[in-house]
């Protein structure tokens, strides 16, 4: 459900709090880096469960959840700009099939083959992608300030995956999963620039309850594909906590 407040926060204008007792829920800063830690918890998650809960129906059963938090609060405003969803439900769609249904389900399944720390690592390359794919397809702008950041943030990235001696890179080996989570980050990185033409109508919560309903019946028809091919999993107490913690979250 966080996912895509980075992009949020950074094309809204930063709203005046004058209240004191807001602003420490409202900071930006705080809200950005519980977006991480979800985030993080998710990908932590999805790789200690790899064996008791299939990919796809990671996927479905989290976006489930998460249709049922948000449907409550956002129907009204939904029926209330039926036409705009039906006006852009081109946008919306392929939206919800990126971001709902094929990233999501290319994470969890990378996670099977690779480690969470190498799923959030390859989660800080996304600002890269998205840099260097809207310069391709747009020719926007770097910024020396923007070249900067990648690149501390690049050289922070191998130092972890080095442990310390950037040295050893040269006998890094990409695995199966590595790949998989290579091609999900570009993969966002191309949902982030596809969000310039959402519907300016919704809000937010909005936005996010539209493509979560058209990103679920491709979603769906995945989890049937899974289901017929003899993937299985029980419903244990630890496999509810886990789907409850993907649905609200992150």
């Amino acid at each position: 459900m966080l996912e895509s407040s980075t992009v949020t926060a950074r094309s809204q204008p930063a709203a005046r709090v004058d209240a004191p007792a807001a602003r420490w829920w409202a900071s930006p800063y705080l809200l950005l880096t519980l977006t991480s830690l979800f985030w993080s918890g998710n990908m932590v998650l999805a790789r200690a469960m790899r064996n008791e809960i299939p990919p796809v129906a990671m996927g479905f059963w989290r976006w489930c959840i998460a249709a049922l938090v948000l449907l409550p609060w956002v129907a009204p405003e939904l029926r209330r700009h039926a036409n705009v969803i039906r006006r852009d439900w081109k946008i919306l769609a392929l939206l919800g099939l990126i971001g709902v249904g094929v990233f999501n389900v290319m994470c969890y399944a990378a996670l099977r083959h690779t480690t969470a720390t190498s799923g959030v690592l390859f989660n800080s390359t996304i600002p890269v992608w998205i840099m260097l794919f809207g310069w391709l397809a747009w020719r926007e702008p770097l910024s020396r300030r923007q070249a900067l950041g990648v690149f501390i943030s690049l050289i922070g990235i191998a130092a972890i995956v080095a442990h310390g001696d950037l040295l050893s890179l040269g006998s890094f080996r990409f695995n199966l999963g590595d790949g998989v989570l290579l091609l999900a980050m570009m993969l966002w990185a191309v949902y982030t620039l596809l969000l310039r033409w959402k519907p300016k109508e919704l809000s937010s919560p909005a936005f996010r309850a539209s493509i979560i309903l058209f990103g679920m019946p491709p979603l769906a028809i995945a989890y049937v594909c899974e289901v017929a091919s003899g993937a299985r999993w029980e419903l244990t107490m630890g496999a509810a906590a886990s789907l409850l913690y993907y649905g609200i979250f992150p």
